[in-house]
């Protein structure tokens, strides 16, 4: 145990040493930021570093970001002296000399000119214009630079589909009657051809080879379909292919997310994906869903005998079965008015419920509602109601509907919507 010093502390001068010539025992210190305070406060600036040549050991350098980590057996070997990666290259040949070919003497050329002029090759093909070897005289406008050979026609009247399957050839069946029968027989189409059913196009004025049914897309997309069965790759993320030990080093060196760390110490035990480290919590018999919850038997959790009545005497309130109280929400009482004001907010009980806000009738907007269809008019009524509308009944044929819808509406009462069944039961 050390000693503090009689020259230093709070005690200094206060006692007399007794026995002077006797050492003090343990150690006498003399500095007087040497005590306890010192030792038992924490100061992170004062740590002690790692001496340089143990840093390589420790586990915490082996990640650090960065830094590629080798072994350290191999820290301070040197390479080959000669080593080079790549190829070395050769400027024996530059691009000018690949370009520009072999170099003719003067020599060689004025051999070439020789040659050319024996056969006639400047005069007949001069360079960078059209020769006449057989001296034909074109006329003047073959001269132009905007003359073609040929006759041009229009990009939309022969296709490649007319070229390749002709549809319309009159050298094969003249009459096509020998191909329709082969078409009702054997379902003999040509490569191409549209199938026929007989309708009479030419009297609604649609040309089948043009004509186009359904809607078309104000805004379309061109090559839907094979955008959908081709999509853009460059969109698309494209796959990397890199080396099994680039990928072992990503599991361990890589944090996982929602999984401990893989530092590769429990490969040899085979530990199952569902393996948890340490000792489980003790299972208390009592857990919260049960305090929540409780245990209680049948008995306790039936309702109290007294539960909804009235058991202090004189405080009973008997009302009698049937009886609504406030008021209700359809006036059905209040006799409905010949024409509703905007301020008249109640429901006579003939507004329409929520399937009739949802779904309207089609006729709405003609002030006309569902339950006009179904209410019973009388035969002078009906009779002019179908010639207003344009049906254009004969008095017989009235008469024959009349007595088919009386018959089959319940009560003998005939409404519109019973009118026009017995019309579609007829025919008519």
């Amino acid at each position: 145990m050390a000693a503090a010093s009689p020259l230093c502390g709070s005690n200094a001068g206060k006692f007399k040493d007794e026995f002077p010539g006797l050492r003090a025992a343990g150690r006498v210190l003399t500095d007087p930021s040497d005590n306890v305070q010192t030792c038992m406060t924490y100061d992170p600036n004062k740590i002690p570093k790692t001496p340089p040549a143990i840093v390589p050991y420790r586990q915490s350098y082996k990640n650090t970001p960065g830094q590629t980590i080798i072994h350290y057996g191999k820290a301070k070997d040197d390479g080959p002296p000669d080593m080079r990666f790549g190829y070395i290259n050769d400027y024996s040949s530059n691009a000018k000399q690949l370009m520009s070919g072999q170099e003719e003497s003067a020599f060689l050329e004025r051999m070439r000119t020789l040659k050319e002029s024996a056969k006639g090759l400047g005069q007949n093909d001069p360079l960078g214009k059209s020769g006449n070897k057989h001296g034909i005289i074109l006329p003047d406008k073959c001269k132009d630079p905007n003359f073609m050979f040929g006759s041009s026609i229009k990009a939309s009247e022969h296709t490649s589909k007319d070229l390749i399957f002709p549809t319309n050839d009159p050298f094969d069946d003249p009459d096509e009657a020998t191909h329709r029968m082969y078409v009702k027989t054997h379902g003999s189409y040509e490569a191409g051809e549209q199938k026929k059913i007989g309708y009479n196009w030419l009297a609604h004025g649609i040309d089948p080879q043009s004509f186009r049914f359904g809607l078309v897309d104000k805004n379309w997309e061109r090559d839907g379909a094979s955008r959908a069965m081709r999509p853009d790759n460059e969109r698309m993320a494209k796959t990397n292919l890199v080396k099994v030990e680039l990928e072992n080093f990503k599991t361990v060196a890589h944090d996982a997310l929602g999984a401990p760390k893989n530092y590769g110490y429990g490969l040899g035990r085979k530990l199952g994906p569902d393996h948890v480290f340490g000792r489980g919590n003790k299972v208390d018999e009592w857990d919260a869903r049960r305090c929540m919850q409780g245990e209680y038997s049948v008995q306790d959790q039936m309702p109290d005998p007294t539960m909804s009545k009235a058991t202090r005497p004189g405080f009973r309130n008997l009302n009698p079965e049937g009886r609504t109280f406030g008021m209700p929400t359809v006036r059905g009482d209040k006799p409905k008015p010949k024409f509703k004001k905007v301020t008249d907010f109640r429901n006579y009980g003939d507004e329409p419920g929520a399937e009739g806000v949802m779904y309207p009738c089609k006729y709405q907007d003609h002030q006309i509602h569902a339950e006009d269809f179904a209410t019973g008019y009388t035969k002078e009524f009906m009779w002019g109601l179908q010639k207003d509308a344009g049906i254009g009944l004969d008095e017989a044929t009235f008469e024959t509907v009349w007595n088919h819808a009386t018959s089959i509406s319940p009560g003998g009462t005939v409404c519109v919507e019973s009118f026009r069944r017995a019309m579609s039961d007829l025919d008519v």
